[in-house]
């Protein structure tokens, strides 16, 4: 008898709309005229200054020995100002990606996924509401067939920030990737 996994890895980015809602805790800075860029610095917290979030995701029970698949998100963002009204956001997803055994034969797989750049088009003067809109890339830097597909793809991507009186900040990212295939007639 052949066990099935419970979870094959992800190959694919899921169809439709990805949507990630965050809350996070803004600092409140002194309310000086001395300080005025340096309040409107800390409320476009993505657009702010050069970051590297770091997200780790772990999958249990996946494959047939119900064991733990790892995957670090390394998510560096980039401020690049165009001009005096205006930044693009440059924020890059580098997945690091461990694969258990998936078969008696198979070993643990681990590298690369799809690195997937994204790039905002977003005021520089920002109030309480902060957006950002631009594309989404999938490219195609899988190290392995277990741990991503090697094809070209892309999408929208838009995100949103609104402080809320409380002093928290509401985050809402959403993107469509669609991967490109080719169509073979016969």
């Amino acid at each position: 008898m052949r066990l099935k996994p419970s979870r094959a890895p992800r190959k694919v980015p899921p169809a439709g709309y990805r949507i990630r809602i965050l809350l996070s805790r803004l600092d409140r800075l002194p309310k000086k005229d001395s300080d005025a860029a340096a309040k409107d610095a800390a409320q476009n917290p993505v657009a702010a200054a050069i970051s590297v979030p770091l997200q780790n995701n772990t999958y249990y029970g996946v494959g047939p020995y119900r064991r733990a698949e790892n995957e670090l998100l390394i998510e560096p963002v980039v401020p690049i100002r165009l001009s005096k009204n205006w930044i693009v956001i440059s924020r890059t997803i580098v997945p690091v990606v461990v694969v258990p055994r998936l078969s008696s034969t198979a070993g643990v797989d681990y590298g690369l996924s799809n690195i997937q750049p994204q790039f905002y088009l977003s005021p520089v003067h920002a109030g309480k509401f902060i957006w950002g809109i631009g594309p989404q890339l999938w490219l195609p830097t899988a190290t392995d067939d277990k741990l991503g597909i090697n094809k070209w793809g892309g999408g929208p991507t838009t995100w949103d920030c609104t402080e809320v009186d409380t002093g928290w900040a509401e985050l809402l990212l959403t993107m469509n990737s669609r991967v490109l295939t080719t169509c073979m007639r016969i």
